[in-house]
């Protein structure tokens, strides 16, 4: 599910960023999460650049528990959990209807790629880069929540946020159905 060249990009392009990455070890797996994103893996299907990379900016693997805010400017710094904690549990313990498949239109809107959720026909923009964090090959299925699109792929989430569009433009292109026109049934 993962594009692993995806995910190298987008975390060296949020590293240049004044937030930065947030890099954890928690309970078997490891949750990264930048403005633009958020990804949890199971520790052993991290792809290992990208984990190589997470080691570079923080100068070790962080043990189970441990969190790492990286920066360009201010190097890693070690972060509480607690929070981390919440937001890895919230993105993991989501669950999703069929009405709340997503899937992307052929439409691109000021330079985002438009996705439309089936049931609502709501319409999310988000940044194709922070996109190909997710593979095109088996990229998992993908749901709309609120102005995020996630995929899940068995343990593996990646959940990229929308980008604020005008609400006219919202409203008009929600009100057609851009992609199929039923929900696919995978038995």
């Amino acid at each position: 599910m993962i594009g692993e060249k995806g995910l190298l990009k987008a975390m060296k392009a949020a590293w240049k960023t004044p937030q930065g990455y947030i890099f954890a070890a928690i309970e078997r797996s490891f949750y990264i999460r930048s403005e633009e994103w958020e990804a949890l893996f199971p520790v052993g299907l991290l792809p290992r650049k990208c984990l190589a990379l997470a080691v570079e900016h923080i100068g070790e693997i962080p043990q189970d528990g441990e969190a790492y805010c990286c920066t360009k400017k201010m190097g890693a710094q070690m972060v509480t959990t607690a929070m981390i904690y919440e937001d890895k549990s919230h993105l993991e313990s989501a669950e999703f209807n069929e009405t709340e498949k997503a899937e992307r239109t052929r439409l691109m809107w000021d330079g985002y790629e438009l996705w439309q959720e089936y049931g609502s026909l709501q319409v999310i923009a988000i940044d194709p880069a922070s996109r190909e964090i997710v593979s095109d090959v088996k990229p998992g299925r993908a749901y709309a929540r609120g102005s995020n699109v996630i995929w899940i792929d068995k343990d593996m989430i990646v959940c990229v946020r929308g980008k604020l569009m005008p609400g006219v433009a919202r409203k008009h292109l929600s009100a057609m159905q851009w992609i199929g026109s039923e929900v696919e049934n995978e038995d």
